[in-house]
């Protein structure tokens, strides 16, 4: 019979990611972490783990639970706080295949884009880093050039491809599909390596 995380408030929790390329990573990392046996897997959204563990933690749980530093940024960016009782783990991400070593939140457009001097700017952002994205396109707006934000919950780079953006913030790993788009990266934002959030 399914229990939820409250039926054994001795039992540590493990919280594991879904998305696609953070599961992996994390999964990964969990195995050779060797846990006690005790502990009860639970999987959610990586946005969504750092409230998680820390709700957790504040009700006096044990917690181990994995997320991207990107996504750990992005929420305390928010202006969110870890509880104190986690500690953070940063476990390099070493990924050969990826074009940085490692997932990155990058600014792309099209190949030999300027940013116009004046007028607005159209930018397309994956919608899982809205503070980080505001953050950086703020970065760009002058008294003469105002940014536009777009927020995109699937493919971001759809909004280039379709003309509904001038630029795009999305995160990178391989780089295949803008290369295939003959798009370029502007400017890495950041680079993503694991985090592990752990009760002391």
């Amino acid at each position: 019979m399914y229990q939820s995380v409250d039926d054994r408030p001795e039992t540590t929790v493990a919280i594991l990611p879904k998305n696609r390329g953070l599961a992996t990573a994390a999964a990964d990392a969990f195995g050779a972490s060797s846990p006690c046996a005790d502990t009860r897997r639970a999987f959610a959204r990586g946005e969504d783990i750092p409230m998680l563990a820390s709700e957790l933690a504040r009700r006096g749980r044990g917690v181990v639970a994995y997320t991207g530093c990107d996504l750990l940024e992005e929420w305390l960016a928010a202006g969110n706080r870890l509880d104190p009782r986690l500690d953070t783990v940063i476990i390099p991400w070493n990924d050969p295949a990826a074009r940085f070593g490692k997932p990155a939140l990058c600014a792309i457009a099209p190949r030999d884009y300027t940013l116009p001097e004046r007028g607005i700017v159209r930018a397309a952002y994956c919608a899982r880093y809205p503070t980080l994205a505001q953050q950086y396109l703020a970065t760009l707006a002058t008294a003469e050039r105002s940014i536009e934000p777009i927020a995109i919950g699937g493919t971001v780079e759809n909004a280039l491809a379709y003309g509904m953006a001038d630029l795009m913030i999305d995160i990178v790993l391989t780089g295949g599909t803008i290369d295939a788009m003959d798009l370029e990266i502007v400017e890495v934002i950041f680079r993503s390596d694991l985090a592990m959030l752990v009760t002391r």
